[in-house]
Order: C-alpha cells, then structure tokens, then sequence
C-alpha cells in the first residue's frame, strides 16, 4: 500500500483499459477527455522505461508489453502519434533499444494502421500538410513527415494485393465460389474489409465481415498467409480454437494477437510450449509467480500425458 505501480504494471493498466474503452467507444461521446489523459500516462510510463528497467527490483516490461503499448498510439489519436515520434529518449538498456528504436515504433505503428479501412486512412493522411521531403532518410523527418510516411505505407500495405471478387450471383450460388484458395487471396479480403476470423465447426476457417459476404478457407490456407503477415491476420483473429492453432504452427504469433487473447494464461501456455524465443523472454522477464504458475501446468500436463 502506498508503492507505485511499476512501468510494467503500468503498462498492462493500459493495454487493458485500451481494449475495454475502444470496443465501446462508437457508443460514447465522452472518452475524449480521458483518452487525453490515458496518452499523457502512456508518455510518462515510456519515458520511466529505461529507470526501470535498469532500477527496478520487480519484473521490468517485456518487448511484447512495449510493442503493445506502442500500438495503442493510433488510438490516442494523430497528434499523440507525433508527439510519440517526437519523443527525446535516449535508449540506455538493450530492451529500451529493441522497442524504442525509430524503425521499431515505425513498424508497429504501420501494422496498427494497416488493420484499418483503406478509407479511413486516407482521410487521417488528408489531415497532414503534404512534404517535399520524399527521398529523406525516416531518421532526418520531423515526426509530422514520419506520421505521414507511416499512413503512406500502411495504404500501400492494404492496397498492394488488390482483389477482384466475383460478380453478385443469385441467392443459389454454390458455397465452392465462396471458398478461397490461395493465401494472396485471403490477404487480399482482410486487408480490404474488416474481416474477423473464426475456426468452424468442420475445421475450415470463416471470415466474417458486418454488410460482407462470408468467406471460407481451409486452415493450410490461412496459416500460409499468417506467415506472410502476421500482424494482419493474427490481429484479425476472434477465436481461441484458432488462436490456439496460430501459436501452436507458428512462432511469434502470440506477439500479434489481440491483448484479449494475450492476457489470457492458457493462449500463453500453449504459445510457450511452441515457441523459444517467447519462452526464454517469459522466463526472464516475468514474475517469479508467473513462472511457477507456468511451471505447474508445465508439470500438470506431464502428469496426465503419463496416465
């Protein structure tokens, strides 16, 4: 009682509440004072990152916790993204100079916007003065240039696999013409449309999308284009049986899925079981609670495998 939260502590704060408040935001009109504080929060919990890493005698942020919080930005809105972009750190431990390097926040914040609507983004890039700085190298812009750059290449991103869907058929239309074949198609649907994916009851994968026809592929298919693009695809996910299956066949996927499925400890367990690179960063960065938490189930399956 009385302690302050660490920055890890604060950072899962804010990961949650981001997903709790944008789900009902279409709803309230009131959130904008409050998203307004939210991001002065998110500023000062970066600007702790490097003291607390380097200070902290409690479980310091992972890269996952950073990259999550980046990604929250594009949600704060277009002038909380600059002053991200603006912002003067200087990285002093190896974690500060994975998460904060400027191609690092580049990226997560082009596959942030990239899950957005074409539409909708030209309309955020429309907002932004234009610049004669084209050819400058990313590090030289101002954060106003380097926002612009990043919308430019997250519409290039949706843009770059057009799709030509079929003409509209009679109501008899055979399901076959629904179902795609190829992992570019696949891309090509979610990325135009925001297309939510569901495991079905026969194994194959539904894509469902509000006023959209539903599209189907086998799951071959979707794990090929998760591959592709990973952060588009896994970010598109709304069920834990195919969540299960993305972190089972591929690793690193659990970086890309949405916090819900993130925070929720059998998705992870299942996640470290597949991947390395995810259970050596677990294992030094989280709590030593959580550890023997994983630990426990880790023991717990073995023992029923044995019966």
């Amino acid at each position: 009682e009385g302690k302050a939260r660490s920055c890890r502590a604060n950072m899962e704060v804010l990961i949650h509440l981001y997903q709790k408040l944008s789900k009902v935001e279409s709803q309230s009109n009131g959130l904008a004072g409050f998203k307004a504080a939210l991001a002065h929060f998110a500023f000062e919990t970066l600007r702790e990152l490097d003291s607390s890493s380097a200070e902290s005698p409690t479980a310091p942020p992972s890269v996952r916790h950073v990259n999550s919080l980046v990604r929250i930005f594009p949600w704060f809105g277009l002038e909380a993204v600059q002053m991200l972009l603006g912002l003067n750190v200087a990285p002093s431990t190896p974690l500060a100079v994975a998460c904060l390097a400027g191609k690092k926040v580049q990226s997560a914040l082009v596959s942030e916007y990239a899950r957005r609507p074409i539409a909708t983004l030209r309309e955020l890039l429309q907002q932004l003065p234009p610049t004669a700085l084209h050819d400058s190298d990313y590090g030289t812009l101002s954060p106003q240039d380097k926002l612009r750059r990043i919308l430019e290449e997250a519409i290039h991103r949706v843009d770059q696999t057009p799709y030509v869907f079929p003409p509209p058929q009679s109501e008899t239309v055979s399901a076959s013409l629904m179902v795609m074949e190829t992992p570019k198609e696949v891309l090509a649907v979610v990325r135009r449309q925001p297309y939510t994916l569901h495991m079905s009851k026969n194994g194959d994968v539904d894509l469902l999308c509000h006023g959209a026809s539903t599209r189907k592929a086998n799951c071959n298919t979707v794990l090929a284009a998760i591959k592709q693009d990973p952060a588009m695809m896994l970010g598109s996910i709304e069920s834990y049986p195919l969540a299960f299956f993305a972190v089972e066949q591929c690793p690193g996927a659990y970086n890309y899925l949405s916090e819900d499925f993130k925070m929720d400890r059998q998705v992870l367990y299942v996640a470290l079981a597949h991947d390395f690179a995810l259970r050596q960063e677990f294992v030094n960065t989280a709590s030593k609670t959580e550890i023997q938490q994983w630990r426990w189930h880790v023991d717990e399956q073995q023992r029923k495998r044995k019966q």
